[in-house]
Formats: C-alpha cells, sequence, structure tokens
C-alpha cells in the first residue's frame, strides 16, 4: 500500500477550508470595528445584511490569533473567558440593582 503525498493532502485540506469558509464574515468583522457613522451610510450597509457586535468580532480574532500562536484549546478557552467577561460587564450595566446598608 502506497502513502500519500503529504502536500497533497495539504492542499486538498486547503481547497477544502477555502471553499467552506463564508467570506462575508471578515466584512461583518470589519463593519463592527468602524465608527457608526460609517456602518449606517449607505455604501456600507449594502455589503453587510448580518451585523455582529463588537466583543463578537473582538473575540473571533482573539480565538484565531490565539490558535495560531499557541493552539486550539488554549484559542477556545480564551474566546470564552473573554465573552464570560464581556456578559457580566452587559449585565451589570443594565441591570438595576442598588447598595443596601443595613448590617
Amino acid at each position: 500500500m502506497q502513502q500519500l503525498p503529504i502536500t497533497s493532502l495539504v492542499g486538498v485540506m486547503f481547497l477544502i477550508s477555502y471553499t467552506a469558509f463564508e467570506w462575508e464574515s471578515l466584512l461583518m468583522i470589519l463593519g463592527a470595528a468602524m465608527p457608526k457613522q460609517w456602518r449606517e451610510s449607505t455604501w456600507w450597509s449594502q455589503w453587510t445584511i448580518r451585523k455582529i457586535t463588537r466583543v463578537d468580532a473582538l473575540c473571533i480574532i482573539l480565538v484565531v490569533v490565539v490558535t495560531l500562536l499557541m493552539d486550539l484549546f488554549t484559542g477556545v478557552a480564551a474566546g470564552i473567558v473573554l465573552v464570560s467577561v464581556a456578559y457580566c460587564w452587559q449585565v451589570s450595566l443594565t441591570s438595576g440593582t442598588t447598595a443596601c446598608d443595613n448590617a
């Protein structure tokens, strides 16, 4: 039984990744980084139908960078930590809690 060359497997993997990737997601990430005036302009709004928050865009970038530099587990863990902190921050801003001094 003959073995396949590694370069052919890399080529197949690259082709599958290239065709499966949603290139519109790059526009969503770029749109999340832009100021609000630019995002709401008629030129930009025709390219981005779906919108994501800036925290989600930052999470995507963080997971990709950490995965490339370290490994997949560390990248996903960093993304989970970032999203958890952002969620706690958002809930603390929207919840109506007050301090009580009845001790």
